[in-house]
C-alpha cells in the first residue's frame, strides 16, 4: 500500500443502516465466508475472518474479471444440500 496516495490507504468498514428501515442493516466491512465446526455457513464482519478458511473468491477486482464462471457451475454452486439429495434419492 505504500505506493498508493494517502487517501486510497485509508480503510473504512462500509455498510448501511437505514434509520427507516433496520431489517436493511448490512453487515460491515471486509467479510468472510466460513464453515463452523457443525458445517453450519457463517458470515465473519470486519476483516477478523480466517483468510486461510474463507470460502469467498474474487471475482472482479478493479474492473477486471479475474474469475470466469460457467452458467453450470454457478447452479452447482447455487444447490443447497437438501435439495441435491432430494433430487438424488428420486433416481
Amino acid at each position: 500500500m505504500g505506493s498508493l496516495p494517502f487517501f486510497l490507504q485509508i480503510k473504512v468498514d462500509v455498510y448501511k443502516q437505514p434509520i427507516t428501515d433496520l431489517s436493511k442493516k448490512s453487515k460491515k466491512g471486509l467479510l468472510s465466508l466460513e464453515k463452523d465446526a457443525e458445517g453450519h455457513y457463517i458470515t465473519v464482519e470486519e476483516g477478523k475472518g480466517d483468510a486461510k478458511k474463507d470460502l469467498l473468491v474474487t471475482v472482479f477486482e478493479n474492473g477486471r474479471l479475474l474469475k470466469e464462471y460457467s452458467f453450470e457451475e454457478i447452479r452447482q454452486c447455487a444447490e443447497l444440500p437438501l435439495v441435491l439429495s432430494a433430487k438424488q434419492s428420486k433416481t
